[in-house]
Formats: C-alpha cells, structure tokens, sequence
C-alpha cells in the first residue's frame, strides 16, 4: 500500500520496508544454497527416482535465485526511493520486481511438490494387493483349531483398523 501513498506519508515507512526486502533476499540465498546442497547429493544417489528430484531440487534452486534476484532488484529500487528526499519517486518497479519473484516462488513450489497421481496409483496398489492377500487367507481352508482362526481373524481386523487409522479416517470405538 506504500506505492498509493503521497511521498511525505510514505517516506518514513520506506526504511522499515527496504529493511524487510533485505532480509527476503538473505532467506532467499540461504533457501537456494540448501537447495543447491540437497540437489547436489540426490544426483549422485543410484536410485532414479531420487536422481529426478535432484533434478527438481536444482531447477526449484534456480527459481529461487531467479527470485532472489528480483528481490535484489525491488530493494535497489526501495533504497533509491529511501535517498531521494527532494523529487516525487515511484514505486512500480519494486512492484513489478516483487511480482516476478513471487512467480519464480511459485514455480520453486511447485517443482517441490511431490507426484501425487503416482503416489495415489502406488498406494491404491498397496491396498488391492492387501484385499488380494486377504481373500486369499479366506478362501484356503482353515488350519488349526478355532483358536487359531480366531488369533487370525483378530490380525486381520487388526491390520484393517490401522489401515484406516493410517487413511486418515476417523474410527469410532466400538467398545
């Protein structure tokens, strides 16, 4: 709201401002260099899968110096604007600059963020191939006494409960 403002209402604001900036900067660096750092190792692991999020760790690092940089550019302009007492000075350029970083955050975001469809379709797997292993439990003929089969049907629910406790959802006791 500081680029609305006249020049006299806005000037003793513009220090704290800049200040801000600044540090938006240095969290910046210190964000892309533990990218950077964490790309770096997940390249030389053997395991593809973490070799492509190396991959997506590096170019989330280069969106966050790509932001950095616009950041550096908004706080040029923010202490210029600081300096200059005597002429009227505008503010859109350290608002175009913000904008842009915030889009190369955003894109730094969303190259972090985990495939869901994959992880969706691998645990959809993992719970049909547990249905599977189930009803094949059920269908071979019971071995052992009623004790046994009661110590297996308690397992199973067992493992059903924590399933769903797993999932998520909510399970009201029944006891």
């Amino acid at each position: 709201t500081a680029h609305t403002e006249d020049d006299e209402t806005r000037a003793p604001k513009l220090p704290g401002i800049a200040s801000r900036q600044d540090q938006h900067g240095q969290l910046a660096k210190a964000i892309t260099d533990a990218l950077a750092q964490q790309a770096d190792a997940a390249a030389k692991a053997q395991d593809p899968q973490q070799q492509q999020q190396g991959k997506n760790m590096a170019a989330a690092a280069d969106e966050v110096r790509f932001a950095q940089n616009d950041m550096a550019d908004a706080k040029r302009t923010l202490d210029r604007a600081v300096q200059t007492t005597n002429q009227s000075f505008s503010l859109e350029p350290t608002i175009k600059s913000q904008a842009s970083a915030i889009e190369h955050l955003m894109n730094a975001l969303k190259l972090l963020q985990p495939p869901q469809q994959q992880q969706q379709d691998k645990d959809k797997q993992q719970q049909q191939q547990q249905q599977d292993k189930d009803k094949k439990q059920e269908q071979q003929p019971q071995q052992g006494g009623a004790g046994q089969r009661a110590r297996d049907e308690d397992a199973r629910r067992q493992r059903e409960r924590k399933e769903q406790e797993s999932g998520g959802d909510t399970v009201e006791k029944d006891w």
